[in-house]
């Protein structure tokens, strides 16, 4: 199973913004969205819940609406389902305290967020 770091890593290629920056930009995301930044915290109200029956995509969808108003490219989308996925795997429901902060993360350190 890959980790989020090594999907950020495949995921930076010349069409994207400096694969250096572009890393430390989705290390500092990653970060703020679990908490980790000290006096920086993202309430757990704004991941919401995944209601009985929602579908993990769904949910990604709302995250992406709520960060991203304009969209997210292929390429962050290829990224996000591949992490839903992973988060899913064997399970009936994720785990949103852990993949939360996981898509949060990788959508504030997005080019789409930047550009926004």
């Amino acid at each position: 199973m890959a980790t989020t770091i090594q999907l950020l890593r495949s995921n930076i290629s010349r069409e994207r913004p400096d694969p250096g920056v572009l890393a430390k930009r989705w290390e500092v995301a990653l970060q703020l969205a679990a908490g980790d930044l000290k006096g920086v915290r993202i309430p757990d109200a704004f991941f919401g819940e995944l209601a009985p029956g929602d579908s993990p995509l769904r949910w990604m969808q709302e995250m992406i609406t709520k960060l991203l108003p304009g969209g997210a490219d292929t390429r962050t989308l290829a990224m996000l389902h591949e992490v839903v996925r992973e988060h899913t795997a064997g399970r009936d429901r994720p785990d949103l305290s852990v993949l939360g902060p996981e898509v949060v993360g990788l959508l504030l350190g997005s080019p789409e967020f930047q550009r926004q």
